[in-house]
């Protein structure tokens, strides 16, 4: 079939067009970039984040880059905006659903949890922008609102669990996952 499909291309000339749209990137991510010497048939090889020591571990060095240069942006990218939409998870739950709760407590590490674990569930880069952004969120708090370390230090590790549980299970629920930092009581996220 992948055969079929390479000669189709071939036969309509379009080959050369779509080395031009790829910008010179392999557009054959799930086998390193090399079509000819790898293959995957059924799909089930996972190449990235050292998950299957056949995959990401048998790739060499250039091709793990190729690898993190046609994916890890993209990826980043995804995980920059779980971070988002956790942000306003929070700030919802804090200012509008929460208002007569004052806010639930705890809350802000349930987030956490779960922005983490949604980016790392993306892949290397996914996992390398919950990274980022988690520590510079600490950053901001404790330097620019004045938050203590010790308050800093549980976000943190709020931070790890969600990025370490979403990074083993990616197809897992974050919801799950972070159940243990959930606020309790009628809490709607």
């Amino acid at each position: 079939m992948a055969a079929a499909f390479a000669s189709a291309y071939r036969i309509k000339g379009n080959r050369r067009r779509i080395r031009r749209r790829t910008s010179g990137r392999t557009i054959y991510v799930y086998v390193g970039g090399n079509p000819v010497s790898y293959v995957d048939p059924e799909g089930l090889q996972q190449v990235w984040g050292g998950r299957s020591a056949q995959g990401w571990q048998a790739l060499s060095v250039s091709q793990r880059s190729q690898y993190l240069a046609n994916r890890a942006p993209g990826e980043a990218a995804m995980g920059a905006t779980d971070f988002a939409r956790q942000f306003v998870n929070q700030w919802l739950a804090t200012h509008v659903v929460g208002r007569s709760h004052n806010g639930w407590g705890g809350q802000d590490k349930y987030f956490h949890c779960m922005a983490n674990c949604q980016a790392a569930q993306r892949g290397p880069g996914g996992y390398v922008a919950s990274q980022c952004l988690s520590d510079g969120r600490e950053w901001f708090d404790q330097n620019i609102k004045g938050d203590s370390a010790a308050d800093s230090a549980v976000d943190q590790a709020a931070n790890n669990y969600g990025r370490s549980s979403g990074w083993s299970n990616p197809s897992g629920n974050c919801s799950q996952m972070c159940g243990g930092y959930r606020p309790g009581g009628s809490f709607p996220f």
